[in-house]
């Protein structure tokens, strides 16, 4: 029989403990973990949190709950059972509390060698967690040991919260697509988030009653699935972990990250500072502002006004002309200049450069028949090099997530397409007349090949200089169980990192011809993911 260890590490400070002391803890009085910041309560057995006290006003986050207080979940796995312990499973087994020379403290919480579903010792359990010297802000890591001969992991959550936070007590903000982020005034709700997102484009969110702040972030440099889960009604909250190889025997999660999670004085823009600190010093941003990037594409800098519009923009006042309806898209076959002289105009009007996201220049119906754009309609390579010759950056649209499942090839793309544990499609309904559109997986080399070869025409045969690829960042990390991907089955990191590659290959294909071309994306994750000489290609923020 195989074995599973699970433990739980948590970093305070123990008052009277000197430098680089240890301390084991003894369990069966809980354990208070403070600094001059904040206080954090676990109670005894369980070592859930029982209290989170802003030590600056005396203000306690946590409220009373019926049963025992939570600190960690563990779901586990195989076909469709799903069966959950969590830290009152089975009492903590061995606690220790560290405090470093600069003053942080490490605190550690252990449930080890615990017995599940008929076979001895086959999971352990390690918490960590962390308080600075000068913050109340904790951080928090848990890693799970699995030796089942049976179960796989499922989910880990860590931290996992009851009591917190009161429904209508709290402010709210969290990022958004686009827009930056929502300002939730006396929040009542649920929200569960998947991250990386576009839909939650960074990883944090914060909580404030007053001047009573929670900041609540994922520390998780490698764009590792997860999710955020906040719940007002029944007082929840957790950070979702879904480990590499969800479900198959065995599968364990190492501690890949921290979170950060605590008590602070301030409104959502001191929660905001506090996340870029982190984010500044992440791959994405390494290549630093772009106004500092020697040899970045100039057109991508100076864009002073985008327009987003079809095959044509000055339609009669009497024509519909709703771009939500893509069936009603006008596809006039004029002369390529006259169809062109309302964007000419305009830029001499703005006297500023414009950028052009082009929908409707393909042949194929809006959502349908993906990835078989081209060619596209008559007078595309006209236009194109007119505009470009006149300074615009066009930015035709195309789909890098998905492919029409009722198109004629299906049975290429199929194989490489994202399954679920049944082994299904993850098919989306976007409107009556669409096709289905189903992602493809993004570890798949065949559709990196596919979409790269649409872009290639589109720039070196056709003469853009932009391309959209929709719907990557603007979509969530999706699980996939496909086993011939060579991927970990369900979670892991291999959906950022598959676009990586992917986006690789495009900017391959500029530095063919020694051409620039400008990608728009709106995800944290995917962008400035090139060498610092590469600033051929650009991911340019904002879905727009």
């Amino acid at each position: 029989m195989k074995h599973i260890r699970v433990l739980l590490l948590l970093v305070g400070i123990l008052p009277g403990m000197s430098a680089l002391g240890n301390g084991k803890i003894d369990l069966s009085h809980g354990y208070i973990l403070e600094n001059s910041f904040a206080r954090y309560v676990f109670e005894p057995a369980g070592m859930g949190l029982s209290a989170m006290i802003d030590l600056e006003t005396g203000y306690n986050h946590i409220d009373p709950v019926d049963g025992n207080y939570l600190l960690w979940e563990v779901v586990f796995g195989k076909g469709t059972q799903r069966p959950a312990i969590d830290n009152n499973y089975k009492p903590c087994s061995y606690g220790s509390v560290t405090r470093r020379t600069n003053g942080d403290q490490v605190l550690i919480l252990e449930w080890n060698d615990l017995r599940f579903w008929e076979e001895d010792s086959i999971c352990s359990v390690k918490v960590t967690i962390e308080l600075p010297e000068n913050d109340g802000v904790a951080k928090w890591g848990i890693s799970v040991s699995n030796q089942s001969d049976y179960w796989g992991l499922w989910q880990v959550a860590c931290p996992a919260i009851i009591g917190f936070p009161a429904s209508g007590r709290y402010d709210f903000a969290k990022p958004v697509t686009g827009t930056g982020g929502h300002l939730l005034k006396n929040w009542e709700g649920s929200l569960k988030q998947r991250s990386p997102s576009g839909f939650f484009p960074m990883q944090f969110l914060s909580l404030n009653s007053g001047t009573n702040g929670i900041y609540f972030s994922s520390n998780d440099g490698e764009s590792r699935a997860k999710d955020f889960f906040v719940d007002s009604k029944d007082k929840k909250l957790s950070l979702i972990r879904y480990p590499e190889n969800m479900g198959i025997t065995g599968s364990d999660l190492p501690g890949y990250y921290q979170v950060s999670f605590g008590p602070y004085q301030g409104g959502w823009l001191n929660a905001a500072h506090r996340y870029r600190e982190w984010a500044m010093n992440q791959v994405w941003t390494a290549r630093g502002p772009i106004s500092q990037r020697p040899g970045f594409p100039e057109i991508a800098t100076n864009v002073g006004f985008w327009v987003r519009d079809t095959w044509v923009w000055d339609l009669p006042p009497d024509v519909d002309k709703d771009t939500g309806d893509p069936f009603s898209w006008r596809r006039d076959e004029r002369d390529p200049h006259e169809m062109n002289l309302p964007f000419l105009s305009a830029m001499r009007t703005m006297d500023v450069p414009i950028a052009f996201q082009w929908y409707g220049w393909h042949n194929v119906l809006f959502d349908n028949n993906y990835p078989h754009f081209l060619p596209p309609l008559k007078g595309f390579r006209e236009r194109v090099a007119e505009l470009v010759d006149s300074g615009a950056l066009i930015v035709p649209y195309i789909n890098g997530l998905s492919a029409d499942s009722k198109t004629y090839d299906w049975y290429r793309l199929d194989p490489h397409a994202i399954k679920d544990q049944a082994g299904g499609l993850h098919q989306k309904f976007y409107r009556d007349g669409a096709g289905r559109l189903t992602p493809m997986c993004p570890n798949q080399n065949y559709w990196h090949y596919t979409i790269n070869n649409v872009v290639d025409s589109i720039i070196n045969v056709y003469g853009a200089n932009g391309i959209y690829m929709d719907e990557i960042s603007c979509n969530s990390h999706e699980l996939c169980f496909n086993p011939d991907h060579r991927h970990p089955l369900g979670g892991g990191r291999y959906w950022a990192d598959g676009y990586r590659k992917l986006y690789r290959k495009t900017l391959n294909i500029a530095h063919q011809t020694g051409k620039q071309i400008s990608c728009d994306e709106i995800i944290e994750d995917l962008i400035g993911r090139f060498r610092s000489d590469d600033n051929i290609f650009t991911v340019l923020m904002g879905n727009i």
